[in-house]
């Protein structure tokens, strides 16, 4: 009987061991390392790339700075009209701004002096007809899904185009 016991003790151990644990991911515009997302120092140096290699459950750190979009979410390429790139999420993951991109918690980050701008407007400067029709899209989120500490602007969404649909708002 006590063998039982031990088995069943050390399979639950085991089975604990396994269990993954949630990574944090930093996005630095300004970083020079390796562009991994690993540390500040090789952080992504564009945030899609980050929501790609994150995990549900995962965390992501975004340094002071404006960020836009790279990427038509359709085809997941920087091929096409530029105006349909947009980020794209689709897990549950934790986004959070306002850091400086020296921080190991997210209790240090300082919002109001590192602003995080995820911006649609990749044009022509002072004119918002070439902007991204929309900034940030999310598909199959639960409450678990957080964006936090970012401003979100520049966006025109004059028509809408995604997963090959197209209508006008006008």
């Amino acid at each position: 009987m006590q063998k039982t016991y031990l088995f069943i003790l050390l399979a639950s151990l085991c089975f604990l061991s396994f269990e993954t644990q949630a990574t944090v991911i930093f996005v630095d515009y300004s970083s020079s390392g390796t562009n991994t997302g690993a540390s500040w120092t090789n952080a992504f140096t564009t945030l899609q790339p980050a929501l790609n290699a994150a995990s549900a459950g995962d965390s992501i750190f975004i340094a002071e700075g404006t960020y836009k979009p790279t990427l038509d979410p359709s085809s997941g390429t920087a091929s096409g009209n530029t105006r349909d790139y947009a980020f794209y999420l689709d897990k549950d993951i934790k986004i959070y701004g306002g850091f400086a991109g020296t921080e190991a918690a997210l209790s240090q980050r300082d919002i109001g002096s590192n602003p995080v701008i995820l911006s649609g407007d990749i044009g022509t400067s002072g004119s918002n007809s070439d902007n991204c029709h929309h900034i940030f899209i999310t598909d199959g989120l639960s409450s678990a899904a957080v964006l936090d500490g970012v401003t979100i602007t520049g966006g025109n969404a004059n028509a809408i185009r995604f997963n090959n649909l197209f209508r006008t708002n006008n």
